[in-house]
């Protein structure tokens, strides 16, 4: 009986969806570690200086102008991602003194706002089951 409880039991909960989300960021400085942070809300979105909001980062050394890598096992929903090059290794995007950044950065759907940093609406994308591809353009 109690095997017959819990396999209904399991039939009545929907599966949760995980996808991936593929990245190639085009732009990169080989030698240099590439920074990614992968946000999951509006609210904990705060660009690419920051990250510290992230829902998950990757640091990845480039060994070429293109870097590729995975989030994996997401769950269903709005993601963005924000990604830059750490030309000097000080693990922060460096600005000069007017603020605008000084090493190649971007945003996912190379969302780009010549003021501010994109909105989190601007950057972000769906993902389901399936694996989602994201290419970004670091200037």
């Amino acid at each position: 009986m109690k095997l017959f409880i819990s396999s209904i039991l399991l039939l009545a909960c929907p599966p949760v969806l995980a996808g991936d989300i593929n990245l190639e960021l085009i732009g990169c400085t080989a030698g240099k570690d590439v920074r990614v942070a992968l946000y999951a809300s509006p609210a904990g979105f705060s660009g690419v200086k920051e990250g510290k909001n992230a829902l998950q980062t990757q640091v990845v050394k480039a060994e070429q102008n293109r870097v590729t890598l995975t989030f994996t096992d997401l769950p269903a929903g709005k993601y963005a991602v924000a990604a830059f090059v750490d030309s000097n290794g000080n693990q922060k995007l460096d600005s000069n003194f007017l603020g605008i950044p000084v090493e190649p950065y971007g945003f996912s759907r190379d969302a780009r706002n010549a003021l501010k940093t994109p909105s989190f609406e601007d950057a972000s994308f769906e993902v389901g089951n399936e694996n989602v591809v994201q290419v970004i353009h670091l200037k």
